[in-house]
């Protein structure tokens, strides 16, 4: 996992090590300069060479500080580099290294009216970084646009300007790289929000700083591989586990939304479990059948063809597992569903995973009786659904989606999955894992039912790995099954278009997705 920092955490970071450094930050602004270089460099040797000519377009705060301190090294390595200022106002350090670069005599102009970079090879933007909150005005709109269409390689320093540094929106426009390079640490708004439209390669460049509150996570795939146990050759299904996978209704009876619940059961298998019990109403149990090739099919009563509470179906139904995934095409009969999910938290010690009409379930009854969860709660929303549990805006919980996440965790005490471009996980101890897999193809009916699906089935076989009550398996199982869903859609999507890309697609390929994180 590599450390990820809010902009606050960035923020308090620089101020600790102004304490540490008589109060100045200004060697900090030397070492991203010289990161920068060395970050663009590695990733791109041709890009600062002689033969270029780069043009650094500098803001009036310290993202132009950074281009100034860029402009030095630039200088001594001889590569021709003119500066283009928004204004002529400085912070006390950006100014300092501005000084330096006339003193040496480096070339600068302040942008009035249009900009033109005809003559240059390659683009720096050190306009906002990670200081821009909401969109920027329109005169410097003007020059992101005219950085945009001008056809030369673009690099931003630290964060694209235009993007928020902690949640990724674009108000109005913003700087496209082909090279991004993060300073210090990478921001949520690197990998949140729009901000993969923006972002070509992402790099980060070490200044020597240490983060002096408890950073997020990047989960990467030597992360997802620790929740595979190393299986024995006398092992058999029982030593794997059983999911049971709840949801299904009259509703959601047609073809491909069967397919759907049946694939959500065969991604526990493919994930790791030894055996997936679909629990589904017994009057569309005939149809969903014959979809079932490995799962086992487990009818309850239900009532006009939406599953109702009844103690010892659900009972019987959740008997012996290691974990429940419920919620996937459960339908909207929220009395019934309120119902059969109260007894599970209550009566089910294992791994609880509520998605879909259960989330809805609980938003229309409250989300107090999570609080009296006797398992593991894991619950997957995406943005309109945790509006709805947590009363907050869609707009709102967007504009900040990791504590939005980790205060709802931290009040109940579950683990939230928040869904979105990437997939942020909060855990009730105040862990934050960030998943950036995935692809636009999974954007279709079904990708959720398959997430949990894999959920269930990780929980169910790595129960046994998490016995240390201080390591929070449950946030650590969803970021591995989020990375597993992620790196499955896009070798599904490599393997068809993100067009026609189905849910069944990301199941088939979940088997590679798991080959390669185990082989790294």
């Amino acid at each position: 996992m590599t450390n990820v920092l809010s902009v606050a955490a960035m923020r308090a970071a620089e101020e600790n090590y102004a304490r540490r450094h008589g109060g100045s930050t200004c060697d900090l602004m030397g070492a991203a300069g010289e990161g920068i270089y060395n970050a663009v460099n590695d990733a791109t040797p041709s890009v600062f060479s002689r033969e270029k000519r780069v043009a650094i377009v500098c803001g009036k705060g310290n993202n132009g500080g950074d281009g100034y301190a860029l402009a030095l090294q630039l200088h001594k390595r001889g590569i021709d580099t003119e500066l283009f200022l928004l204004e002529y106002k400085f912070t006390s350090d950006s100014g300092y290294y501005f000084n330096l670069c006339k003193e040496l005599g480096i070339q600068y102009r302040i942008i009035d009216g249009d900009v033109d970079f005809r003559d240059f090879d390659t683009i720096v933007d050190c306009i906002f970084g990670v200081g821009l909150r909401g969109a920027p005005d329109e005169s410097v709109a003007d020059i992101i646009r005219a950085i945009n269409e001008s056809g030369k390689y673009v690099i931003s320093a630290d964060i694209n300007s235009g993007i928020c540094g902690d949640s990724g929106i674009v108000e109005t426009v913003a700087v496209k790289s082909n090279v991004t390079v993060a300073i210090g640490y990478s921001k949520p708004g690197h990998f949140l929000g729009s901000a993969r439209d923006y972002i070509g390669k992402l790099v980060v460049a070490d200044i020597g700083l240490q983060p002096v509150e408890k950073p997020y996570k990047l989960f990467e795939a030597s992360d997802a591989a620790a929740v595979f146990p190393r299986r024995p050759h006398n092992s058999h299904k029982g030593t794997w586990g059983t999911a049971a996978i709840i949801g299904g209704s009259v509703k959601y009876s047609g073809a491909a939304k069967l397919a759907n619940l049946a694939a959500s059961s065969l991604a526990s298998l493919k994930s790791g479990c030894g055996i997936a019990r679909l629990v589904v109403p017994t009057s569309i149990s005939h149809a969903v059948m014959p979809y079932l090739l490995e799962s086992t099919l487990f009818p309850v009563l239900d009532k006009d063809g939406k599953i109702i509470f009844d103690e010892h179906a659900i009972s019987e139904a959740i008997s012996g597992t290691k974990s429940v995934a419920i919620g996937m095409g459960l339908g909207d009969n929220y009395e019934e569903n309120y119902k059969i999910l109260e007894y599970i938290l209550t009566h089910h010690s294992g791994f609880i995973i509520i998605d879909a009409d259960a989330l809805n379930a609980l938003a229309k009854h409250g989300a107090g009786i999570l609080e009296k969860a006797c398992g593991s709660v894991i619950l997957t929303p995406h943005p309109a659904e945790f509006s709805r549990l947590c009363g907050m805006s869609v707009p709102d919980i967007l504009r900040d989606p990791v504590k939005v996440a980790v205060d709802f965790a931290a009040k109940h005490k579950v683990t939230v999955l928040l869904k979105g471009t990437a997939t942020v996980v909060a855990s009730y101890t105040g862990d934050v894992y960030i998943v950036d897999r995935g692809c636009p193809g999974m954007a279709t009916a079904g990708s959720g039912d398959v997430l949990a699906g894999i959920m269930a089935g990780v929980c169910a076989q790595s129960s046994p790995l998490f016995r240390d009550e201080n390591f929070p398996a449950p946030a650590y199982i969803a970021a591995a099954s989020a990375y597993i869903a992620g790196v499955a859609g896009e070798l599904a999507e490599a393997d068809t278009n993100p067009v026609s890309m189905t849910a069944s697609d990301t199941v088939s390929h979940i088997g590679k997705a798991v080959s390669r994180v185990l082989s790294l």
